[in-house]
């Protein structure tokens, strides 16, 4: 099965809401482990995953949808990983791309 890559470019928060609704769709579709989900959150829409998330963020990760913080956007808010949704990682866009495999690319 193909995974899913998210990116989402804006601190546009129902395009974040929307984004997690799509992915969480795209993870229930598959078992655990045999496509993966992740979101990257680029520089401008970092503090996004600062944000209490709720029951929806937390059935996100049940899921195993992993999110991804950029580096940059990290720094640029004045952020550290512990402010961020339990378990997102912290990457940059060069890594996402360069770890892509043949996953499904959206981009909003």
């Amino acid at each position: 099965m193909r995974g899913l890559t998210c990116i989402l470019l804006t601190p546009d928060r129902e395009r974040f809401e929307g984004l997690v609704m799509m992915a969480m769709a795209h993870a229930a579709l598959h078992d655990e482990g045999e496509a993966r989900t992740r979101i990257f959150c680029h520089a401008p829409a970092v503090p996004l995953l600062a944000l209490p998330g709720g029951p929806m963020l937390a059935e996100a990760r049940s899921l195993g949808i992993l999110f991804i913080a950029c580096q940059t956007g990290l720094a640029e808010h004045g952020l550290k990983p512990e402010d961020l949704v339990a378990g997102t990682q912290i990457s940059g866009p060069i890594a996402i791309f360069s770890d892509l495999g043949d996953d499904r690319l959206v981009m909003c």
